[in-house]
């Protein structure tokens, strides 16, 4: 994770194995971005924990642990839900402060939960897309619930090791009068850095994504080659297939999603590593849109289920029917006790100036 440093308007590229001279006079988006920043991430936070949250509950609370596709999607939220919790309330911070306040266990923590929480959100969208090519090929187990749950366990342990080099490699860079959160150490090289950053471009982004393309490019040519060759029970195909396609949709979404959210941070980090150019206003605008946007898609996943998944929408719907009407219903029964109180206030005043008459 970049991690910038503002003093006196000045950004400095803060890795010492770069030019430290690498800085330009940033103080109109300093400004700008002092008010910002903290309310977009309080947005993204907001409707993020909402989202999923209730996302969870309609699985839960409706039994949709019923087919690999539910299972893949509550993994997904539980991961969005640590990414916003665990990691974006910390690393957002780098905009408001002047230094790291938070010490270097919560540095290593909340790079480790950064990757680990980023794995599991793009090995999930590849687990669905790869999902629904093998439902539509005809090719699926007779322990279908088990193999994902298999490969929800195989993808979090996966995750895991994959972030345990930033739990490592991250620690709090001294500099004179503050510290810095830094992913990579100084001591350990630039060139571990440029390596560690093309691996998670190559595996964490590149892969999955080339991997889910050729998924729904297969199964699109299945579903029109299903549709194409008419039968007896046509009718049926078409409303089967009709409901496959609406959930194809639905996770391409995703994924296109996922790739407008994180291709302008791995193309900043890209420039970052690779780069000799000197930091700009154009870069420290992609350093901030990339910056937002990663954590934007833990938000954005709900809402593309909110907008196609029509049984997910039905109910988020009544469930804020449902605390709104609870709202009222407290409001009413504190009105109507304070209704009374004042009532018997008012006899008790009337009895007591009837005892004095």
């Amino acid at each position: 994770m970049f991690n910038t440093t503002i003093s006196n308007f000045n950004l400095t590229r803060n890795y010492s194995h770069f030019d430290w001279n690498r800085t330009t006079n940033l103080e109109t988006f300093s400004n700008l971005e002092a008010v910002l920043i903290p309310i977009t991430f309080s947005i993204i936070f907001l409707f993020g924990i909402i989202g999923n949250g209730v996302l969870l509950s309609y699985m839960i609370r409706r039994r949709r642990m019923t087919s690999p596709h539910n299972i893949y999607v509550i993994s997904l939220a539980v991961g969005d839900l640590l990414m916003l919790t665990v990691s974006m309330p910390f690393m957002s911070t780098i905009f408001t402060f002047e230094a790291w306040p938070y010490g270097d266990i919560v540095c290593k923590l909340s790079e480790f939960f950064h990757t680990l929480c980023c794995s599991v959100t793009v090995c999930m969208l590849t687990a669905l897309s790869i999902e629904r090519l093998l439902i539509v090929s005809g090719r699926c187990s007779e322990h279908r619930n088990s193999m994902a749950i298999i490969a929800v366990f195989v993808i979090w342990v996966y995750s895991f090791m994959f972030a345990i080099p930033d739990l490592v490699s991250s620690n709090l860079y001294e500099d004179p009068g503050y510290e810095i959160c830094v992913l990579y150490r100084h001591s350990w090289g630039e060139a571990y850095a440029k390596t560690m950053t093309i691996q998670k471009l190559v595996f964490l982004f590149i892969v999955p994504v080339m991997t889910s393309v050729l998924c729904y490019t297969a199964t699109l040519i299945k579903l029109l080659q299903a549709s194409s060759n008419s039968s007896t029970v046509q009718i049926n195909t078409a409303r089967e297939n009709g409901k496959k396609a609406h959930i194809i949709i639905l996770i391409f979404i995703l994924i296109i999603v996922f790739v407008i959210s994180w291709l302008p941070r791995r193309i900043y980090l890209m420039w970052y590593y690779f780069d000799p150019s000197p930091y700009n206003n154009y870069w420290h605008v992609m350093k901030l849109t990339g910056f937002c946007l990663m954590y934007a898609n833990s938000a954005f996943n709900p809402l593309v289920f909110f907008v196609l998944d029509r049984d997910f929408r039905k109910f988020s719907l009544s469930s804020c029917q449902k605390c709104r009407t609870q709202q009222y219903v407290a409001v009413d029964s504190a009105n109507s006790k304070n209704g009374q109180t004042m009532i018997l206030t008012e006899l008790a005043q009337i009895d007591e100036i009837g005892s004095m008459v």
